[in-house]
């Protein structure tokens, strides 16, 4: 819903399940978890409301800020090509800074290695990056990897990019091909014609959905891997009625999971368009605790 026709949460509503992006929603810019927000997952918590974190991260670009909230038993990763359960009987996986995250992966998507190696094959002349999520990790070709501060990328999100990816001498097309399974790509570039290239490319795969998560960046997973998707599949898991969720989200590829649940909450700091594309926006912005302020005044 857009503008005037923008649906508000009816007086009393109290959502049953909560899905929420991590970097710029439930997260500060820094990267930090505001004490505002904090406060609302463990009032969630004592009220048995479930919290799913929902990123486009790999499973090892998960930090202790995610790994250490309280009463959090699924995450979505990689843009929803996944969903772990930190409760379910698996081998576990490494995460950032060395540790070790419990639990198995109980939903995954993936990418077809023809839809990967295609657009390798089309845009790896670029200069862009080209980034590649598989089991569980995202990986860069170190030539790219150690050029990822010309992309004019803000300070906190490069911090995180480089933590969370793998640095590789091998080309990436050599390590799909290794690869158990493929979650999705991740590009960003520096020109308009760059852009249009990359996005001509990636939508011409019918193999593939396209979104994005920064103002300079193209993420394309297989179809049927997105937010939205995943918290439709997890709410029917859980027995939830997906109209009973609530999602916030600050960009396009928090855009599914906006309009799949029942409500739809972008940031007041979400990229240009979010808003518009979202049934309410909160009244602060990310790093003022945004999230928090919204739900401990839906739940007052």
């Amino acid at each position: 819903m857009t503008g005037e026709g923008r649906r508000r949460p009816a007086e009393g509503f109290v959502p049953k399940i909560v899905f929420t992006d991590l970097d710029g929603t439930l997260l500060a810019r820094d990267k930090t978890l505001p004490a505002r927000n904090l406060e609302a997952v463990r009032l969630l918590g004592e009220r048995d409301i479930p919290l799913v974190p929902c990123t486009g991260r790999p499973v090892s670009g998960l930090t202790p800020v995610v790994l250490d909230l309280p009463d959090i038993r699924y995450i979505v990763y990689a843009n929803g090509a996944g969903v772990w359960d930190l409760e379910a009987d698996g081998p576990g996986a490494e995460a950032a800074l060395g540790r070790r995250i419990v639990g198995a992966p109980i939903r995954k998507v993936t990418l077809s290695k023809e839809s990967f190696l295609a657009a390798y094959d089309a845009l790896g002349d670029l200069d862009i990056t080209f980034d590649l999520f598989a089991d569980g990790r995202a990986y860069s070709e170190r030539k790219r990897f150690e050029r990822l501060g010309e992309f004019g990328l803000e300070p906190n999100l490069l911090r995180q990019i480089r933590l969370s990816r793998t640095a590789v001498d091998e080309p990436l097309p050599e390590l799909a091909e290794r690869a158990r399974d493929l979650e999705r790509m991740t590009i960003y570039y520096r020109t308009p014609e760059d852009a249009d290239r990359v996005r001509a490319v990636l939508e011409a795969d019918p193999r593939l959905v396209v979104t994005s998560s920064e103002l300079t960046n193209f993420e394309a997973s297989a179809v049927g891997a997105t937010k939205g998707l995943a918290l439709e599949w997890l709410s029917g898991r859980l027995g939830i009625d997906p109209g009973a969720a609530i999602a916030f989200g600050d960009g396009m590829n928090d855009v599914s999971m906006m309009e799949a649940a029942g409500l739809g909450v972008a940031l007041a700091d979400a990229q240009p368009g979010v808003a518009e594309l979202a049934d309410d926006v909160t009244a602060l912005g990310c790093s003022e605790g945004g999230v928090g302020e919204y739900l401990e005044r839906l739940l007052a």
